[in-house]
């Protein structure tokens, strides 16, 4: 059973083109000077700690209906549309609880993914939040986004896969961010104020600038169950 490629890296990209500070820092500053800077032009650390939940409409390039996206803070993810899947992360492992390979006779573990995509699901998390307010990080030096220059603050998930930050070196924002295992990179733009925190709204692939996407009904903090998050017992 292989993730079809419509599921793969729902990775859209967008962060956060909000206000920027007033004032600037060096580019040889401390790398926790630079992710405290970004903390700071999103919301703040008090903000950004108490966030919970993050939910929001993706509308599919071949048209139809919204997926409808429920993040728990820091690493779960469900994604449900409406009669045809609903495919859940749940921080270790991945499936669809509801959809067609749900019932896939030939499959020794219904409805579950093959472990190589798991980590796929979880990178998928990476662009809507910066990873690295949740996890461990160090710096990767130096580097351009358009014709900004960026700090590149690197993070490593917990299942292996990798996601390059680029914060701006003026406005202390995520432009873009690099998945260089997948050989793909993303902008983030269109950054709104949601709730008291700098969200991306609009995620373009850096290879093809045509395939942006603009994602709905954004909130921070709804009202949902963690029970949402968790396979059923001897599910797969």
């Amino acid at each position: 059973m292989q993730l079809p490629p419509e599921f793969q890296l729902f990775l859209l990209a967008v962060f956060f083109p909000g206000q920027p500070p007033e004032t600037q820092m060096p580019r040889n500053a401390p790398a926790v000077e630079i992710v405290e800077a970004c903390a700071e032009a999103m919301g703040g650390w008090e903000r950004i700690r108490s966030l919970e939940t993050v939910a929001f409409d993706y509308p599919p390039h071949a048209g139809g209906p919204p997926v409808e996206w429920e993040i728990l803070v820091p690493n779960k993810v469900r994604r449900e549309k409406e009669g045809e899947f609903i495919l859940l992360f749940d921080g270790s492992k991945a499936g669809f609880l509801e959809g067609p390979w749900e019932k896939k006779e030939t499959s020794p573990d219904p409805g579950i993914l093959p472990e190589a995509q798991w980590g796929v699901m979880e990178l998928d998390l990476a662009p809507y939040l910066p990873a690295f307010f949740h996890l461990p990080w160090k710096s990767d030096g130096y580097g351009t986004s358009g014709d900004s220059r960026t700090h590149l603050i690197r993070v490593t998930f917990p299942l292996g896969g990798v996601a390059i930050y680029h914060i701006d070196a003026e406005i202390f924002l995520p432009v873009q961010i690099d998945f260089p295992q997948h050989d793909f990179s993303m902008y983030l733009g269109d950054f709104r104020d949601v709730g008291g925190i700098l969200l991306p709204h609009r995620f373009t692939p850096t290879a093809d600038p045509t395939r942006a996407t603009v994602i709905e009904n954004v909130r921070v903090d709804p009202d949902i169950d963690p029970a949402r998050f968790v396979f059923p017992p001897g599910f797969g």
